[in-house]
């Protein structure tokens, strides 16, 4: 499937509103910029295209490890820390007691 059809590129901006209209609203400033012959609004409308398309593909990276990460990873390890004192006895199993008709 072709990335650029109009289809895959409404089911994107439906997706992904933000993004979408940022891209949107920096296309149309490329576009006026371009026609009116300013090229501090095609530049500021590239800084905006550019700038969410990186936002987005930061966005949907994979998370590094960082120290930060590493260090709340390796506390599943440790003995979970319980909050109520241990049982003395397990619980008793559950039975179905017959009700005693008359």
């Amino acid at each position: 499937m072709n990335r650029l059809s109009p289809r895959s590129l409404r089911n994107a901006y439906s997706r992904e509103k933000l993004t979408g209209s940022l891209i949107l609203a920096g296309g149309i400033d490329i576009l006026i910029g371009g026609f009116a012959d300013h090229s501090t609004l095609i530049a500021f409308g590239m800084l905006i295209v550019l700038g969410s398309i990186s936002w987005r593909w930061l966005q949907i990276q994979p998370a590094r490890l960082t120290d930060n990460n590493a260090a709340s990873s390796s506390s599943f390890s440790r003995k979970p820390i319980r909050y109520l004192p241990a049982a003395s006895s397990p619980l008793p199993n559950l039975t179905k007691q017959r009700s005693k008709e008359h």
